[in-house]
């Protein structure tokens, strides 16, 4: 498993481990990082500091080769668990997600409430929402008007990618490992069309944006893993518990207006805790990467009465996995340094393995492990 770990410089920060969706990386986070950990170099104040953690969802990326079948949210949630208090040492922790990245988040604030501070989401839904028809145009608010006819029209006319993802995803995979044309275009619509764009995917993402995006799944061989998640959610999600709401602990909710689908307020409000609602006009799909000063000041606002602030103990044992920021050096430039060396590692190795799975990992002992 793969995760950056960037510790915050100010009194006590809380820890937050923020979770990315698909087609995300964790990349899509790295502009955030800096703000999150050393607000005061980045015009905000210091007590608003985070100690961020931004794992690589199970199968994607560097978090691989994934050669187990059924892992999606609910099971990454347990991984992400284990990672927060066995592997870092803390005792409670905030979560933050978007998309599939949402759904870890709140099967995290479910499951192990007594260790979550409270859960932010971009967009959101219930748990159990693929186990039902959707909400219904009652359902929506007189301020909530249009999102039923977006949501519809999303899964009548832009779900086409997951029906094959979440049915046939070993096929799809041998024609985007081997074609990167392929996987661009697979990549890149979805930027295009899911952002707040207006159909330039360039006015929300560099070039570089995009082709970092797309060669951490080229060089890893990752997209058919990553497709795999969508299999997982074909069995009905099982409760841990019988609280109620679900999701007890607080939950800040940012609803951007073009995202692709909405779940109205009167179907959130039953499962979570809700303790913020915002809705911005800016911003789709890819938020953190597209406006993330905005996702910055919500994570700030909603996090900052959460206190305690001593919520957290940090294990001064080493860590596996663990990025460390030498001090001095901002964040940013540090995960992208680690970025270009993994990314450099995986293209020396010039292996071919089979579609869905990358070159073998780097075992304990310095030597490659089997990709099957």
């Amino acid at each position: 498993m793969h995760f950056v770990h960037c510790r915050g410089k100010g009194n006590a920060p809380i820890p937050l481990i923020m979770s990315h969706g698909w087609p995300w990386t964790f990349w899509d986070f790295a502009r955030m990082i800096g703000p999150l950990t050393d607000p005061a170099a980045h015009g905000g104040a210091p007590a608003d500091c985070f100690d961020v953690v931004i794992p690589s969802l199970p199968g994607f990326g560097f978090s691989s080769p994934l050669d187990v079948p059924g892992i999606g949210a609910v099971q990454t949630a347990d991984l992400w668990h284990t990672l927060m208090t066995e592997r870092l040492g803390y005792r409670r922790y905030a979560v933050h997600g978007g998309d599939w990245g949402g759904f870890v988040s709140a099967q995290l604030a479910h499951k192990h409430h007594d260790s979550v501070i409270g859960m932010h989401a971009l967009g959101g839904a219930p748990l159990d929402c693929f186990n039902k028809p959707l909400p219904s145009a009652e359902e929506y608010a007189p301020d909530e008007a249009g999102w039923f006819e977006k949501t519809a029209n999303f899964f009548a006319r832009e779900s086409g990618y997951s029906a094959i993802q979440s049915t046939k995803p070993q096929t799809l995979s041998y024609g985007l490992v081997d074609s990167p044309v392929g996987l661009a275009a697979w990549l890149v619509e979805k930027r295009r069309g899911w952002s707040d764009c207006e159909g330039e995917v360039e006015r929300r993402f560099s070039r570089d944006e995009l082709l970092t995006s797309i060669m951490i799944y080229w060089l890893t061989q990752t997209i058919g893993t990553a497709a795999r998640y969508y299999e997982s959610w074909r069995s009905p999600w099982q409760p841990a518990h019988a609280l109620q709401p679900p999701v007890p602990v607080p939950v800040g909710i940012l609803k951007l207006d073009h995202d692709v689908c909405h779940w109205p307020r009167s179907t959130m409000e039953p499962f979570f805790n809700i303790a913020r609602w915002t809705r911005s006009a800016v911003g789709g799909h890819f938020a953190p990467a597209e406006v993330p000063e905005l996702v910055t000041d919500e994570l700030r606002a909603f996090f900052r009465p959460r206190g305690p602030r001593t919520v957290g103990h940090e294990s001064t044992s080493a860590t596996p996995g663990l990025q460390s920021v030498p001090a001095g050096m901002e964040p940013q430039p540090r995960v992208r340094a680690h970025v270009q060396r993994v990314l450099r590692d995986h293209h020396a190795t010039g292996a071919l393995p089979e579609p869905g799975c990358r070159p073998g990992a780097r075992s304990a002992a310095g030597g490659r492990s089997a990709a099957r």
